[in-house]
């Protein structure tokens, strides 16, 4: 079976639960989900996924840098 695992990014809690339960039926998909921007470097030397969904309009960093 594959795994597909799935970051995303975003500073709104209801958005990163709410886009989180849309994959919780999929067993082949590991979602992890992180609200601060300047924890994504750290999150991806531990761990590699194989999708970001990025919320560009984040404060301190946008998504896009």
């Amino acid at each position: 079976m594959i795994m597909i695992r799935i970051l995303i990014i975003d500073d709104h809690p209801i958005v990163l639960e709410g886009s989180k339960i849309l994959f919780d039926d999929v067993t082949q998909i590991d979602v992890d989900t992180e609200n601060d921007v300047q924890n994504v470097k750290k999150r991806i030397l531990k761990k590699s996924y194989d999708i970001y969904l990025v919320d560009i309009n984040m404060p301190k960093q946008n998504g896009i840098e």
